[in-house]
């Protein structure tokens, strides 16, 4: 499966799972199935905290998208 994390503000590490597992702003080929989903602080500057997300029939150029947003 596949996720792309986005981030307006500056390249983060994407945190999956208690794991860095890649950077914002490029697609990540996951596992199937619910992850929890954050970026690497500090600073902790962003609003969700984190994203639960179900990763089912994704693919590279349809992955699932969630974005965090700059405090």
């Amino acid at each position: 499966e596949y996720l792309l994390v986005r981030f307006e503000c500056e390249d983060r590490a994407v945190v999956i799972d208690g794991k860095s597992q890649g950077r914002t702003d490029q697609v990540l080929e996951v596992e199937r199935g619910t992850h929890k989903i954050s970026i690497e602080g500090p600073p902790f500057d962003f609003d969700p905290p984190q994203h639960t997300v179900v990763l089912k029939k994704t693919t590279p150029l349809s992955p699932t998208e969630v974005t965090f947003e700059k405090k």
